[in-house]
C-alpha cells in the first residue's frame, strides 16, 4: 500500500502504538493525513507524506497539474494513448502535446515508466492526484467519461492482445458508468471486462458486474441481449447451470427484439453446448446449425468458430468423429482467416482431444503443444489448463504417469482460481485415473468422489456417467462389488440416455474387468462383446483410451487369472 517508500514506512510505523496493522492498512485507504510525524526533525515538507507530495505538485506548470490531476482516474496503470484520451490541452496556450507534458511528470518523478509502454503512479501519489481532481468539481466527471468511453471502446481482441493489462481499468469504467447511468459506456467496458476475465479469471466477478448492469434504467433489447449474454456466459462457466440457461434464454428473446443476429447466433452456440451437456441432443443439433446459419448470413468469422466448435464438441460426444474432425477443422480456419489466435488455440486443442480419442497420439501432443503455446501467449489460464488436462491424460495412457500428474495439478489450481467448475470435474477425474495408475487408491477414490459430486451440482450427465465407471472399476479392483455394479449400472443408464457411445464403450470395459473379478466370466464377456461393437462403431484405433481398455482386458479374459489388486 505503500509502495516501498521509506518515508511512508517510517511515518506508518509510528502509528503502530495505537492502530493494529488491520487498522493501520483500513485507514490509509481513506487519508494521506494519516501519515504525518509532529516530532520528526526534518524540512518542514517532509513532516507528511501528503506535504511531500504537495510540495512537488506546486511546483508544476499548469498544465503538468492539470494532466496529474487527470492521472487519478486510472486503475492498474495506463497507455499514451489512454492519457491522451482523457486529457485535453487545447485551452493552454500553444496547445501541447500530451506526450510531451507526460514526459515531464516521468522526468519529475511523479509518474513511473513501466514495461510494454505503459505508466502508473504510487499509490500514494495517485491518492493526492485523486484529491485534486475532487476538488476540481466539473472536470472531474468530464475525466470520468472520457475515461469511460476510452475502455468501453477498446474491444474483445484488443484485451486479449495487450494481456489484460487494462482489466481494473475496465472493472473501474464499468462500476463509474452503472452508478452514473451511462448506459451505452456500462456495457461497452462491461463487455472488455468479461473478455480479459474470460482469460484470466475470476469468473464470478464478470457476474457481479453483469448484475450491476442489469439492474441499471433504460437499457433497450439490443443492450439487455449483449448484458445477459455476458451473464450467462459467466454463470455457466461458475457452474451455475440453471440460472445461466435462464438468462441465455432472456438474451435470445432480446437479441431477436433488437434485430441483433450476431448475439442471436452467439446465444444460440451457447444454448446447443447446454443441450448437449443435458444429453438433449436433437435439439443441441438443431440449436447450433442455427448459430451456424446465422454465422454464414452476418459473415461472422467469430461465430462460425463457436457454432463449428460447438457442432465438433456434440459429434465428439456421439461418436461421430470423422464429422468432428471436420467441424474442429472448419473452425480451425475460420480463426486463422479472421487472425484469432484464442480460437485457433482452442481449435487445435480440440483437435488434439479428437486425435487422442482415436489413438494418433504423436498427433495430439504436437496439436496440444501448439494449443498450449497460444494458450501461454495470450495468457488465456481458461485455455491452458483445458489444454493441460488433456494433454496429462495423454500422457497417462501413454504410461507416463507421474509427468501426466504434474500437468493434472496445475491445471486442477487453475481451475480453481478461475473458478471453472466444469473444468475442475474433468481434472478431478483424470486425476482419479492417474492416482490409480500410481497405486494410491485412496486418493483416487477422492478425486472420483470430487469430480462427481461436481458433476452432480452442474447436472451434467455425462461426467456423471463418465466419473461413475472409473469409480464402478476402483470399488470392484478393491472387492466392493455391490457398490461397483450399483455405480456402473447408473453410469451405464445415464451415457445410454446421452448415446455416449465413446463413453460408454469405455464404461462396458469396466464392467468387464469388474465381472472378471467378481468370478462372474459370462457377464465379463457379455460386457467386452458390447464394449467391442461400440469401438467399431466409433473406430478406435490402436493406441487410443478405448484401445488400450479392450486389450487390457481381452488379455484377463485370455489369461483365465485375476489382475492383481491395484487397491
Amino acid at each position: 500500500r505503500l509502495d516501498g517508500l521509506p518515508l511512508a514506512i517510517e511515518l506508518a510505523a509510528a502509528r503502530i502504538r495505537t492502530l493494529s496493522p488491520k487498522e493501520l492498512a483500513a485507514r490509509l485507504e481513506q487519508s494521506l493525513g494519516l501519515l504525518t510525524s509532529s516530532a520528526r526533525e526534518a524540512q518542514a515538507r517532509h513532516r507528511t507524506l501528503r506535504d511531500t507530495i504537495a510540495w512537488s505538485y506546486e511546483l508544476l506548470q499548469p498544465n503538468e497539474q492539470l494532466l496529474f490531476q487527470r492521472l487519478a482516474v486510472f486503475a492498474g496503470g495506463f497507455t499514451l494513448e489512454a492519457a491522451e484520451a482523457v486529457l485535453d490541452l487545447s485551452a493552454f496556450r500553444g496547445a501541447p502535446e500530451t506526450v510531451n507534458v507526460l514526459q515531464a511528470l516521468v522526468e519529475k518523478s511523479l509518474v513511473r515508466e513501466r514495461a510494454r509502454r505503459r505508466f502508473d503512479l504510487l499509490v500514494s501519489v495517485r491518492d493526492y492526484a485523486a484529491e485534486q481532481l475532487k476538488a476540481a468539481g466539473p472536470e472531474r466527471s468530464t475525466a470520468l467519461r472520457r475515461h469511460g468511453k476510452f475502455y468501453a471502446a477498446l474491444g474483445a481482441i484488443a484485451q486479449a492482445a495487450e494481456l489484460c493489462a487494462d482489466l481494473d481499468n475496465l472493472v473501474t469504467a464499468t462500476r463509474r458508468a452503472t452508478s452514473l447511468g451511462e448506459t451505452a459506456i456500462a456495457i461497452g467496458a462491461l463487455q472488455g471486462a468479461w473478455a480479459a476475465f474470460k482469460l484470466r479469471g475470476p469468473f464470478r466477478a464478470v457476474t457481479e458486474l453483469a448484475q450491476g448492469v442489469q439492474a441499471m434504467a433504460g437499457l433497450d433489447a439490443a443492450a439487455m441481449a449483449r448484458v445477459d449474454w455476458v451473464a450467462g456466459w459467466a454463470l455457466k462457466a461458475c457452474g451455475k447451470v440453471a440460472e445461466a440457461e435462464l438468462r441465455f434464454n432472456a438474451a435470445l428473446v432480446a437479441s431477436r427484439a433488437a434485430g441483433d443476429r450476431r448475439a442471436e447466433g452467439h446465444v444460440l452456440a451457447h444454448l446447443g453446448d447446454m443441450h448437449a451437456n443435458a444429453g438433449r441432443t436433437g435439439e443441441a443439433r438443431e440449436t447450433l446449425r442455427a448459430a451456424l446459419h446465422l454465422a454464414g448470413g452476418c459473415g461472422d468469422l467469430d461465430l462460425e468458430c463457436d457454432a463449428c466448435t460447438g457442432l465438433g464438441n456434440l459429434c465428439t460426444n456421439l461418436g461421430e468423429l470423422d464429422e468432428a474432425r471436420a467441424h474442429y477443422e472448419m473452425a480451425l480456419a475460420c480463426a486463422r482467416r479472421a487472425g484469432d489466435r484464442r480460437w485457433e488455440g482452442g481449435s487445435l486443442g480440440n483437435l488434439g482431444i479428437l486425435s487422442t480419442n482415436q489413438g494418433r497420439n504423436s498427433e495430439a501432443e504436437q496439436y496440444y503443444r501448439e494449443a498450449l503455446a497460444i494458450a501461454r501467449e495470450l495468457g488465456d489460464r481458461q485455455w491452458e489448463g483445458n489444454t493441460l488436462c488433456n494433454l496429462g491424460l495423454l500422457h497417462h495412457v501413454q504410461g507416463h504417469f507421474a509427468q501426466a500428474a504434474d500437468e493434472l495439478g496445475i491445471a486442477l489450481r487453475s481451475a480453481r482460481e478461475l473458478g471453472y467448475v466444469r473444468l475442475e470435474c474433468v481434472v478431478s477425474c483424470n486425476l482419479g485415473i492417474v492416482a490409480e495408475a500410481l497405486n494410491s487408491p485412496a486418493d483416487a477414490r477422492g478425486h472420483y468422489e470430487a469430480a462427481l459430486k461436481v458433476a452432480q451440482g452442474l447436472g451434467d450427465r455425462r461426467s456423471e456417467g463418465q466419473v461413475l465407471g472409473y469409480l464402478g472399476l476402483l470399488h470392484a479392483r478393491q472387492g466392493r462389488f455391490g457398490e461397483a455394479r450399483n455405480c456402473l449400472d447408473v453410469g451405464a443408464w445415464h451415457l445410454a440416455q446421452l448415446a455416449d457411445r465413446l463413453s460408454l464403450a469405455l464404461l462396458h470395459c469396466c464392467r468387464a474387468e469388474c465381472e472378471h473379478l467378481a468370478g462372474a466370466p459370462t457377464a465379463a464377456q457379455a460386457a467386452l462383446a458390447a464394449a467391442e461393437l461400440l469401438a467399431v462403431e466409433v473406430g478406435a484405433q490402436p493406441g487410443s483410451e478405448l484401445a488400450v481398455s479392450l486389450n487390457s482386458v481381452r488379455e484377463l479374459a485370455r489369461s483365465g487369472a485375476a489382475p492383481p489388486n491395484r487397491g
